[in-house]
């Protein structure tokens, strides 16, 4: 899952540990450009805040935002 390349999604979806979010964390804000969504089951992505939680089903929504500056760099 490291070495797949997924710079051509436009919603990323995950149903990993809490762990396994945060390495690969990194790799989905080099590879994904703004606009995309990231879901996540049950665990958060450690220093995102979501935007579209839904707790009763415990899925969290992120999203790539230009305003990252790691993100922004690609872009400019």
């Amino acid at each position: 899952m490291f070495s797949f390349d997924v710079s051509g999604a436009d919603v990323f979806v995950l149903c990993l540990l809490q762990g396994t979010n945060q390495q690969i964390k990194d790799k989905l804000k080099q590879e994904l450009r703004p606009g995309v969504r990231v879901v996540s089951h049950t665990f958060f992505m450690p220093g995102w805040a979501p935007v579209a939680p839904d707790d009763r089903r415990w899925i969290l929504v992120h999203e790539i935002r230009m305003t990252d500056p790691e993100v922004r760099t690609r872009f400019m």
